[in-house]
């Protein structure tokens, strides 16, 4: 029995060839006679033939599923980055994020964990780092203080020390370095460090607009501070709110 057959050999659209061209015994088929078993004999090769035909192509079914499996998981792995957040214009950002820097929370640094597009982000807008706060006895590392100050860039600054000792030093005296971009400056410090601490200051703070002192006392007997002076540095100052908590005598020559 002669076979015939139209099949291509190729898909015209993708060229795949994979499959071998398989014509069954048609003509075997359609008679309508009951098979002989000379007859199923000759169906044989073609069992076989579509028997070899599924062992060369189960491995490449395995190797097309598996790449739509794991084109499967990198998209389920990247839905953070296909979320309507990640289309919010960057004004927006900027405008949302800013009033919140006013509070007690280091905002930054929180949005820098989200993800590393939001830590991008926030490295792109120096309003974001303008307020440096230091607590208690912490004494931030200056190369910390540098890279922080770089994020700010010439933006100016809100420089908060609030209930530090002598330990604060150091960053206090880099921070003076900087001065010349302050715009306000709150201390709450104990008496006797409050002098050491002023005196550091020595780039006139052209752009301070407010300046706040709070003493605090350790012995709790002493209610007033009786006298602070400080030199040349803040003449320059363009302050328009000062507040002095329990300071009794100042030499500020502030204009």
């Amino acid at each position: 029995m002669v076979l015939k057959s139209n099949v291509q050999s190729q898909c015209i659209k993708c060229q795949f060839d994979a499959i071998d061209p398989y014509a069954p015994s048609a003509d075997l088929l359609q008679s309508g006679l009951s098979p002989v078993d000379g007859d199923q004999a000759m169906l044989m090769p073609d069992l076989t033939r579509l028997e070899d035909e599924l062992d060369q192509t189960e491995p490449l079914f395995i190797k097309i599923r598996d790449r739509r499996n794991k084109l499967l998981q990198d998209i389920a792995g990247h839905k953070t980055m296909l979320a309507p957040i990640q289309r919010i214009p960057l004004e927006i950002f900027e405008i949302a994020s800013s009033p919140l820097i006013d509070g007690n929370t280091p905002l930054p640094w929180i949005l820098g964990h989200v993800c590393s597009s939001w830590r991008s982000i926030s490295h792109s807008f120096p309003t974001l780092w303008r307020r440096i706060r230091i607590l208690g006895t912490e004494c931030p590392n200056v190369n910390f203080l540098a890279f922080y100050l770089s994020l700010s860039r010439d933006w100016p600054m809100e420089i908060i020390f609030e209930n530090v000792t002598a330990n604060a030093m150091n960053a206090f005296r880099y921070i003076a370095t900087y001065s010349s971009r302050w715009s306000t400056l709150k201390i709450s410090i104990e008496t006797y460090d409050l002098s050491e601490f002023l005196s550091l200051v020595s780039v006139p703070p052209t752009q301070l607009k407010r300046l706040m002192i709070t003493i605090e006392d350790a012995h709790g007997d002493r209610p007033t501070l009786p006298r602070i002076s400080c030199s040349n540095p803040f003449t320059s100052s363009r302050i328009t709110s000062a507040v002095f908590q329990y300071l009794t005598h100042s030499q500020l020559p502030i204009p």
